[in-house]
């Protein structure tokens, strides 16, 4: 019994993580986000490059992707699954990701997200994140209108 009270009280703790992302997001405070977050992150995210790697390299990823936003932000997570073994996590997810652009264009996307979390001096961050979307394997186009 003890084994699953654990296993519940780190989910909770990897749920508090995902809430405050959320939050973080939504508010388009990128240093919020980033609290959640190992120095040596590494996102494998939809935007060039393949890969990017430190809380410097997301940190401008964030600000140039939360800049072409108006307030508020839209930011949902779905069918949230966790998974913890000793100090290693991961958390799979559907979301919702859109607002108003400055260019007053209205943008909604599908978003499958994966997290990869360590605890790290008695706390959950986040080590790595793959975000994804379906395509259209006829022509190559992304189905970012999905719905969760």
């Amino acid at each position: 019994m003890a084994r699953e009270e654990s296993k519940s009280l780190e989910e909770a703790a990897i749920r508090t993580v995902i809430d405050a992302i959320t939050k973080a997001v939504r508010a388009k405070d990128v240093e919020a986000m980033l609290a959640q977050c190992a120095p040596d992150i590494v996102t494998f995210d939809m935007v060039p490059p393949l890969k990017h790697q430190g809380s410097q390299a997301i940190r401008g990823l964030w600000a140039r992707t939360l800049a072409a936003f108006d307030p508020p932000l839209e930011y949902e997570v779905h069918d949230l699954h966790i998974s913890v073994d000793g100090d290693i996590a991961f958390a799979r997810c559907l979301n919702r990701f859109g607002g108003t652009k400055k260019d007053g264009r209205r943008v909604l996307n599908s978003l499958r997200s994966t997290f990869g979390l360590r605890k790290i001096d008695g706390q959950w961050k986040v080590v790595h994140e793959h975000v994804s979307v379906p395509f259209d394997m006829e022509t190559g186009k992304a189905m970012l209108d999905l719905k969760p």
